[in-house]
C-alpha cells in the first residue's frame, strides 16, 4: 500500500514516485520537446530567413540591363567606383544618391533577370546575389539602403511577442489547464506560421512575427509546467535540464535544413512543421493531475492517475482511489485556508502592484534588482547577438549556426554538474570576463588565421551559453520566497529587452562600423563580469523567505565590515597615527 502524507504537497509527490517514470510521461514530455523544436526557427532562424544579400543598385534601366547581361563591361566603368575588375566587386552594396528612375524603352524586366524595381529613391533598381540564398525577407521586401533599419524588427517583434506570450501562457495554463493552453497555442501558431509566408507586405510580416513569438512562448510555459508536474521528484532536476537540449541540437538541425532549402518561405514552413505534431499530441496527452487536484476536479484526476498506474505498470497493491480521496481532501482544505486568508487580505490590483514594487525596490533588494537586471540584459544581448551575427562574421552561415547549436548544447551539459562544484557567481563572473576577453582578442587575429577567429568566437559563445544556464538557477535564488516568482519574471522581461536590442547591433550598427558588434559584445562581457561581484553568492546558502530577512542580513554584513575596519585600525598604529595626523 502506498504511504503518503495526504495533507501536504509531498503527498502527491510520494504517489508520483510510486507510479514511477515510464510510458505515462512520454506524451507529456513530447509537448515541451516539440515546442522547443520550433524555437530555433522563430528565435534565431533570422540568420537564414532574413539574411542580407549582396546587392547592386542602378538608376538607369538601360544601364541595369546592360550590366546584367555583360558584367565585365560594367565593372570596367569608372563611374561605378569599382576597386578592381573582379566578379566579387560587382555586388558592392552601395546605395546611390537620391535620384529619379530613368526609364528605358523596356517596360518590364525579363522573368529570368535578377533585376527588379523598388520604391527606394536610393536604389530604384536593384539586383541581388542569390548564389547563397534563393530568397529571403530582405530580397522580397527590399530591406536595403534607407529601408535597412526595418530589418532588425523581424527579430525584435518576435522577442517582444515572446514576452507577452509568456505572461498569457502562464495565465491560461493556470486558469484553463496546461493541455488546453498548449492546444490553443499550437493551433494559433500553425495559423500564424502559414500567415507569415502569405503576407503581401512587410508590416503584416511583422505583425505575424509578433503573434508567432507570442503563441510559441504561450505553448512552452504550460507544456514545461505539465512535464515537470508529471515527473517524479527524483528525476525532476534532470528532466528540467534535458528539456532544454532539443533547442540546442535542433538549432544545428535547422542549419542542415536551411542548406537544402534556400527559400525563406519553404524554410519557415519546414522549421514550423513540428507544431503540427505538437497540436496532435495536445489532443492525446492527459491533463496534469496535480493541476486537476488543485482545481478541485478530483474525478478527472482519479482517471488520469489510474491511467498512469496502468501505463507505467505500477505496483498492483497501489490503491489509487484511497490516495486520491485523501489528496482531494487535503487540497480542498488547503484551498479553503487560502481563500479565507485572501478574503482577509483582499487588495486591489493597483495596491498589490504598489506593494510588489515597494518590496522589489526596498533598500535591501535595490542592489539585487539593479545589478541582476543589468546582467540579464547583457546576458541575453550577448547570447542572441552572437547567434545572429552570422552574416557579419562569415560567408558560411550554415556552418556558423550548426556550431552555435553544438556549443550551446555542450555548454548546458558541462555547466550543469559544475554548478554543484563551484559557486554560481564564480561561474558567471568567469564566463562573462573570459567571454568578453575572447571577443576582444578577435581584433588581434590576422586574416591568414581565419580558423583562430572561429575558435575565439565559438569559445566565447560556449561560455555565454553555459553561464546563461547558470543564471536561470542563480537569479531565482537571490529573491525571497514571497516575491521570487515576480522578481524572476521581472528580470526575465529585462532579459527580453536585451534580446530585442541585439538585432539592431548586428544588422544596423554593423552597417555603420563593421567592428561595432565585436566591441559591443566584448564590452558587455567585461561590464557584466564587473557588476556580478556586487551580488551575493547563493551556493550552499539557505534561500531567503522574506525581504526583511535580506535586509537583516545586509545590516549584519555592514556591521561586520565596520567592526573589522575598526579592529584593523586599532591593530595598526601607523594607520591610526596617519589618520590622526590628517585631522
Amino acid at each position: 500500500m502506498l504511504s503518503v502524507e495526504p495533507d501536504t504537497e509531498e503527498g502527491f509527490d510520494g504517489m508520483l514516485s510510486a507510479i514511477g517514470f515510464g510510458r505515462y510521461q512520454v506524451l507529456v514530455l513530447l509537448m515541451p520537446i516539440f515546442t522547443m523544436a520550433i524555437y530555433p526557427t522563430h528565435l534565431l532562424g533570422a540568420s537564414f530567413l532574413n539574411a542580407p544579400l549582396p546587392f547592386r543598385c542602378f538608376t538607369d534601366e538601360a544601364e541595369a540591363l546592360a550590366c546584367n547581361m555583360d558584367r565585365e563591361s560594367c565593372l570596367n566603368r569608372n563611374d561605378l567606383d569599382v576597386a578592381s575588375n573582379n566578379e566579387s566587386n560587382y555586388y558592392n552594396d552601395l546605395c546611390l544618391p537620391p535620384a529619379e528612375l530613368i526609364s528605358g524603352e523596356i517596360a518590364s524586366f525579363n522573368e529570368t533577370s535578377k533585376l527588379h524595381r523598388t520604391s527606394s529613391s536610393f536604389c530604384p533598381i536593384v539586383e541581388y546575389d542569390t548564389s547563397v540564398f534563393e530568397s529571403t525577407v530582405v530580397l522580397e521586401f527590399d530591406l536595403v539602403c534607407e529601408r535597412s533599419y526595418l530589418r532588425p524588427l523581424f527579430v525584435t517583434l518576435g522577442t517582444t511577442g515572446n514576452m507577452l506570450g509568456s505572461m498569457f501562457g502562464g495565465f491560461i495554463g493556470d486558469r484553463w489547464g496546461r493541455i488546453r493552453a498548449v492546444r490553443i497555442g499550437s493551433i494559433l501558431n500553425m495559423i500564424m506560421a502559414g500567415a507569415v509566408v502569405l503576407s503581401p507586405n512587410y508590416p503584416l510580416i511583422l505583425l505575424t512575427r509578433f503573434l508567432i513569438g507570442a503563441t510559441t512562448s504561450a505553448c512552452l510555459i504550460p507544456a514545461w509546467s505539465a512535464a515537470l508536474e508529471c515527473t517524479p521528484n527524483r528525476g525532476r532536476a534532470l528532466v528540467g535540464m534535458l528539456l532544454g537540449l532539443p533547442f540546442s541540437f535542433l538549432l544545428s538541425g535547422l542549419a542542415g535544413i536551411a542548406y537544402f532549402i534556400r527559400n525563406w518561405k519553404y524554410l519557415m514552413l519546414a522549421g514550423s512543421s513540428p507544431v503540427i505534431l505538437l497540436a496532435i499530441i495536445s489532443f492525446l496527452a492527459p491533463e496534469s493531475p496535480r493541476w486537476l487536484l488543485q482545481k478541485g476536479r478530483g474525478e478527472e484526476a482519479r482517471k488520469v492517475l489510474r491511467y498512469a498506474v496502468k501505463m507505467n505498470r505500477a505496483e498492483a497493491e497501489l490503491n489509487v482511489d484511497s490516495c486520491v480521496d485523501k489528496l482531494i481532501k487535503a487540497f480542498i482544505e488547503e484551498a479553503s485556508r487560502s481563500a479565507a486568508k485572501n478574503a482577509e487580505n483582499k487588495l486591489s490590483v493597483m495596491e498589490k502592484f504598489r506593494r510588489t514594487l515597494k518590496m522589489l525596490f526596498s533598500p535591501a533588494m535595490r542592489a539585487i534588482i539593479i545589478c541582476l537586471g543589468i546582467v540579464w540584459i547583457l546576458h541575453h544581448l550577448l547570447y542572441v547577438g552572437i547567434a545572429l551575427n552570422t552574416n557579419n562574421f562569415t560567408d558560411d552561415p550554415f556552418l556558423y549556426v550548426a556550431l552555435t547549436g553544438l556549443m550551446d548544447g555542450s555548454a548546458v551539459i558541462l555547466m550543469t554538474p559544475l554548478t554543484s562544484c563551484f559557486g554560481r557567481r564564480t561561474l558567471l563572473i568567469t564566463g562573462f570576463l573570459a567571454g568578453g576577453i575572447l571577443f576582444f582578442l578577435d581584433f588581434a587575429v590576422t586574416p591568414d588565421l581565419e580558423w583562430l577567429r572561429w575558435v575565439l568566437v565559438m569559445a566565447g559563445l560556449f561560455l555565454i551559453a553555459g553561464t546563461l544556464q547558470v543564471n536561470f538557477l542563480y537569479a531565482p535564488e537571490l529573491f525571497p520566497t514571497e516575491i521570487r516568482a515576480r522578481g524572476f519574471a521581472f528580470v526575465q522581461v529585462l532579459g527580453s529587452i536585451g534580446s530585442s536590442v541585439a538585432p539592431f547591433i548586428t544588422d544596423v550598427l554593423s552597417l555603420k562600423v563593421s567592428w561595432g558588434p565585436t566591441v559591443v559584445f566584448g564590452c558587455a562581457g567585461i561590464v557584466g563580469g564587473l557588476i556580478l561581484p556586487f551580488l551575493p553568492e547563493t551556493k550552499n546558502q539557505p534561500l531567503p523567505e522574506t525581504v526583511e530577512e535580506i535586509e537583516e542580513n545586509l545590516r549584519k554584513k555592514k556591521a561586520q565590515k565596520k567592526a573589522k575596519a575598526t579592529l584593523e585600525g586599532v591593530e595598526n598604529p601607523s594607520y591610526v597615527q596617519d589618520n590622526s595626523s590628517r585631522l
